[in-house]
């Protein structure tokens, strides 16, 4: 054939025209006379052949190249139908297929322990119905027998309707905002501290104490005590429930404190310097605490003891910070109590912060249409919530001379004092749909948003012994950071959920080696980055499949042992020892980095994350029991989860009980199971495990009960009165999910 679409049928075709379009010029020469005698005597054929035809043919015409082909007209009107299919199908259904159905399982039942698991199609057609791909709608028919000008008239109407809902999609994110997202600030009237206390108490000197003697840190810490007074009787005086730390928003804005820092700035580009002035502020008083006059600076041991002016400062803080019914509010709070801590390390106050709000994430949750850089500092956001304009000519001012001056006073109390006054505006629901319907408990239903902090210092010789800084302790929840020449662990977690478990040190020896054996990194990329980075690695390099490797059953890692933070690093300890030598640099492992299950030639791999205080209601993995049965959750819907289901349901050749499963004693590919707390912390290998029994749940899913075969190794730690890793993670899984379920999933 000549071609693939009509195996030279259309040019056959424009070849007998062609023929018969030459003997008609031809014969028309010839009744003139102005043949010259070159047609005299001969065929078509012969004159094609010579060239001689081209005497008879018109000077111009439209070549073939020209003209547009059977496949592209075939082409461009399926794409046309298509276009008109989807613009009908997101009309009727809410919204746009993504793609069509690329095809049908030839099953989509399985038999599994005398139960059967259905499978939902994971791409429905584009019109709502179970159908074959192959078979053809009535309103598909009538389209590929249309003529082109009814097509384009469809196309039209359907380009229409979809422009129109376009139009719609954008005017409602601004319904839902009742404040418009562009403010001019300059017109806005400069905020000062009559604004947000009473005039007369500025003026009379009450309303801002300025603390940097023993009499002011007394002051302080009166108002400290008084105002955890106020919290506690509220909460004694609250209804009973079933934990006693949920409250309104407007008893958090209330009882809650504005915590803001000032430090001198660095002109020099990688020099650091200590805080000089904290600013604590509550919605009646602010207080200026000059720490650089109080406190000895740049200590750098943690050891040391206070003076006395240390120790009364530090308890007072200490009082406030750690009281987690009083919040403690601040705009990008990370970055000060982390610089507080590593400038006052003898101070024992600044290592635990039990209620943290941070107005920026709250900002962008309860305002989730507006643009990015809404309200992404506090000025803007002052400006946008309380329409005042902030000061901050005073921001880079030099804040390690001393006396201050009035100016600087009176900026750093104004930071602190607006932001109790925020939290209050930004929670209170007035003409803002999102918060109404949470009826004054937003916080509550969303806990991320108040967090508990801990702050740990390392040892600087450990780490400098260590392979990297990030590899020399075991950080839960957390990471090692560096701030003034000091290396400290940081660690954050929903307030009233489980705190995670105390720094560890990782021995040498399992220590990982730095990618860069050359030159140690103390800052790398962020997650997005690295992943994305390591994507882009990956495309220059040839896959080799994961799925068509076996993994080495005789020399398995010992149950119970941390193997690392990734998935890799769990794959390099299944595989041979050669298999992951023998990878050359331009190779690398092809599997699904970021699902649950990974398929290798004889074992099907398992990975749970459990979250850090975080209920997940679409996954439901659990603990059962003791900790020797675990739920794992499986996707019919996708491919991998299905084709495990199905190796499950072919390998097994006994069924005991109906109601109590499937046993695997047959299984051909045997399962292996790693688990881990959270996203930051390894994952702990669990050995090998066997599908008892399974369960399908509403939303598709289907639960694996899952034995672990290696329980008794798992549970048995190193020494007798020592847990293991693995009871330590049942117990404070189960620590979490009561906590965050009490935080959660009670309704007033």
């Amino acid at each position: 054939p000549l071609d693939d679409v009509l195996a030279g049928e259309d040019i056959a075709e424009e070849l007998e025209e062609f023929r018969r379009m030459a003997e008609g010029f031809v014969a028309a020469a010839a009744g003139e006379g102005d043949t010259g005698g070159a047609a005299a005597g001969r065929s078509i054929d012969d004159l094609i052949r010579s060239g001689d035809i081209c005497r008879f043919l018109p000077p111009t015409f439209e070549p073939r190249s020209l003209r547009r082909t059977t496949a592209e007209i075939r082409k461009a009107k399926s794409d046309q139908i298509r276009d008109v299919i989807s613009a009908k199908a997101r009309k009727r259904n809410g919204k746009a297929p993504r793609h069509w159905a690329s095809h049908v399982p030839e099953t989509n039942v399985v038999e599994i322990g005398g139960m059967e698991i259905r499978r939902r199609p994971y791409r429905p057609p584009v019109d709502g119905r179970q159908r074959p791909p192959h078979e053809t709608s009535a309103e598909e028919e009538e389209l590929v027998n249309a003529t082109d000008e009814e097509i384009l008239a469809k196309v039209k109407d359907a380009q229409e309707e979809r422009q129109e809902e376009k139009e719609q999609k954008e005017e409602e994110p601004q319904q839902q905002q009742s404040e418009p997202c562009v403010v001019d600030v300059a017109d806005l009237p400069v905020m000062t501290l009559a604004d947000v206390f009473p005039a007369q108490e500025v003026d009379s000197g009450d309303a801002c104490v300025m603390v940097d003697t023993i009499g002011g840190i007394e002051s302080l810490a009166n108002e400290v005590d008084a105002s955890v007074e106020i919290a506690a009787a509220h909460r004694r005086a609250g209804p009973p429930r079933a934990d006693d730390r949920v409250r309104p928003d407007s008893l958090v804005a209330e009882t809650a404190w504005g915590l803001d820092c000032e430090w001198k700035p660095a002109r020099v580009s990688g020099r650091d310097h200590p805080v000089s002035t904290l600013q604590l502020a509550t919605r009646r008083r602010s207080f200026l605490v000059d720490l650089q006059t109080l406190c000895r600076q740049r200590v750098g041991d943690d050891s040391i003891p206070p003076t006395e002016a240390e120790g009364r400062l530090s308890d007072a803080l200490g009082r406030l910070l750690s009281d987690p019914d009083v919040a403690v509010v601040g705009f990008g709070i990370g970055q000060d109590i982390a610089k507080l801590a590593a400038s006052y390390p003898h101070l024992s106050c600044f290592r635990l912060f039990e209620s943290v709000v941070d107005l920026e994430p709250l900002a962008k949750t309860v305002r989730p249409h507006a643009p990015r850089h809404y309200m992404s500092s506090l000025a803007k956001a002052a400006a946008i919530v309380l329409r005042r304009r902030l000061d901050k000519s005073q921001q880079c001012s030099d804040w390690g001379r001393r006396p201050l001056s009035a100016e600087q006073v009176e900026y750093a109390l104004l930071d602190a004092a607006v932001l109790p006054l925020l939290l209050g505006e930004m929670t209170s629901g007035e003409n803002n749909p999102i918060l109404e319907r949470y009826e004054g408990y937003f916080l509550r239903k969303h806990p991320q948003l108040v967090s508990s902090w801990r702050l740990t210092f390392l040892d600087h010789e450990w780490i400098e012994k260590s392979t990297q800084m990030k590899e020399a302790y075991r950080v839960e929840n957390g990471s090692v950071k560096k701030g003034l020449s000091l290396f400290y662990a940081r660690q954050t977690w929903p307030t009233g959920a489980c705190a995670p478990g105390a720094v560890e040190k990782v021995p040498l020896d399992e220590q990982r080696e730095p990618r860069n054996s050359e030159k140690k990194t103390e800052k790398s990329d962020t997650k997005k980055d690295s992943r994305a980075a390591a994507r882009r690695v990956r495309s220059q390099k040839s896959m080799i499949r994961l799925s068509t490797l076996p993994a080495d059953l005789a020399s398995l890692p010992t149950s119970g042992s941390f193997l690392g933070y990734k998935k890799d690093d769990c794959v390099h300890c299944m595989l041979e020892r050669d298999v992951v030598t023998s990878l050359s640099e331009d190779q690398y492992l092809g599997f699904n980095r970021r699902g649950g299950i990974i398929e290798m030639a004889n074992v099907w791999l398992l990975f749970i994350n459990f979250g850090a205080g975080k209920v997940i209601k679409r996954f439901q993995n659990t603990f059962l029991g003791n900790g020797k049965n675990i739920t794992f959750s499986v996707n019919p819907a996708k491919e991998l989860d299905w084709s495990m289901l199905n190796s499950i349901s072919a390998s097994t050749t006994d069924h005991n009980d109906p109601d109590e499963g499937a046993p695997t004693e047959g299984l051909s590919k045997r399962l292996f199971l790693f688990i881990r707390p959270s996203a930051n912390s390894e994952f702990l290998f669990c050995g090998e495990c066997s599908c008892v029994g399974l369960k399908q749940i509403d939303n598709g899913f289907v639960n694996l009960v899952l034995e672990l075969v290696d329980f008794l190794a798992l549970t048995q730690g190193r020494d007798k009165d020592d847990a293991s890793a693995y009871s330590t993670l049942i117990v404070q899984h189960k620590q979490n999910l009561a906590a965050m379920e009490s935080l959660v999933s009670l309704r007033i």
